[in-house]
């Protein structure tokens, strides 16, 4: 399993004079599209590490349910994820395929 995206990090692009968020990964710096009019607009939020999409969703299903807090919380959620959404979606990749939403609706409805 994969450690988090580090936090979100940010620099003054010089040109433009707007900020450009970041993280590190693997000693690199990896840069969020586009660039923002202030520090906080940078910073705010939760970062996206572009690696991560590749990875299955039951690896990170299971990493989510432990982060989510409360037991009751996590009992809510571990049964509908083992039962039936792991079954079927376990394997696939976080960024999902482009027939992702089909996929999903023929699943449920």
């Amino acid at each position: 399993m994969r450690d988090e995206a580090p936090p979100v990090r940010d620099h003054r692009a010089a040109a433009s004079k707007r900020y450009r968020a970041y993280c590190r990964r693997e000693g690199r710096r990896i840069y969020a599209q586009g660039t923002f009019a202030t520090k906080a607009d940078a910073g705010r939020g939760t970062s996206v590490d572009p690696h991560r999409g590749h990875e299955p969703l039951q690896p990170y299903a299971g990493t989510w349910v432990t982060r989510t807090g409360a037991d009751s919380a996590r009992g809510t959620y571990e049964g509908p994820l083992r039962l039936r959404i792991l079954p079927t979606f376990g394997k696939v990749e976080l960024a999902g395929p482009t027939g992702a939403p089909s996929m999903v609706r023929t699943w449920c409805c």
